[in-house]
């Protein structure tokens, strides 16, 4: 079996693994992001001040890697248009060059973002309440939830969430750069959003409709975990 690079990156640092041909065992290397990616500005993972990660700095962390997994609350937003750029990537040129234009949300919020309050109260309302929510999607609201992150985002910015294609997980932000298309989202981490029926295991119309307009069509159908998406 072949053996592969993988790369975990969480917010405040990127954890790459890779296996060593003649001892042939792995070795960890931790990268604190914020002292080796010092033009992004990021101490501790994160924008000064704000609970956000840089889009294009988790490009930089993917350049070279062939396996990755991601932690489950951060969101992206790619920008319409953004297909096409995913679709035409160059495995040999700078990702961060070739995406820097292709998020409507540069900085895309973290687990960490606690700014969602008033969305949580709407979003459990819309509902019938938290029990009702919890029901639905196994959760009451939580601020980092990415429901709520995207009601955020729609109602205080509603241009910049109409310009937006495609709302990914981190999670399957960089499966997305690795097929060269939008990677969609599976169940165990939909399940984190606020958004996903449990029982169905489809987007749920109540939440979806609560949290922006068009939002199913900007998640994609989720699927099964397990599920393979590029041959």
């Amino acid at each position: 079996m072949a053996k592969k690079d993988r790369i975990t990156t969480m917010n405040k640092r990127c954890k790459a693994v890779s296996p060593l041909s003649v001892l042939d065992q792995g070795f960890d290397t931790y990268r604190l992001w914020c002292s080796n990616l010092l033009r992004f500005k990021t101490p501790e993972g994160q924008m000064s001040g704000f609970f956000s990660t840089p889009t294009s700095l988790r490009c930089n962390i993917a350049q070279a890697n062939s396996m990755a997994t991601l932690t489950q609350h951060g969101s992206v937003y790619w920008k319409k248009g953004s297909k096409l750029k995913l679709n035409k990537l160059k495995p040999l040129a700078s990702l961060h060059d070739q995406l820097k234009d292709g998020f409507s949300v540069p900085e895309s919020p973290i687990w960490m973002d606690a700014s969602t309050m008033t969305q949580c109260q709407k979003l459990e309302e819309s509902v019938g309440g938290p029990l009702k929510l919890a029901e639905i999607t196994g959760s009451r609201a939580f601020v980092r939830m990415t429901g709520e992150q995207i009601m955020k985002i729609s109602q205080n910015d509603p241009e910049t969430y109409a310009n937006t294609e495609r709302v990914s997980l981190v999670s399957s932000f960089v499966p997305s750069i690795l097929i060269g298309d939008y990677a969609p989202i599976d169940f165990s981490d939909g399940s984190g959003m606020n958004l996903l029926d449990i029982n169905t295991k489809t987007w749920s119309k109540q939440c979806l409709d609560a949290c922006g307009e068009n939002l199913g069509e900007k998640l994609g159908e989720p699927v099964p975990s397990p599920t393979v998406v590029v041959s």
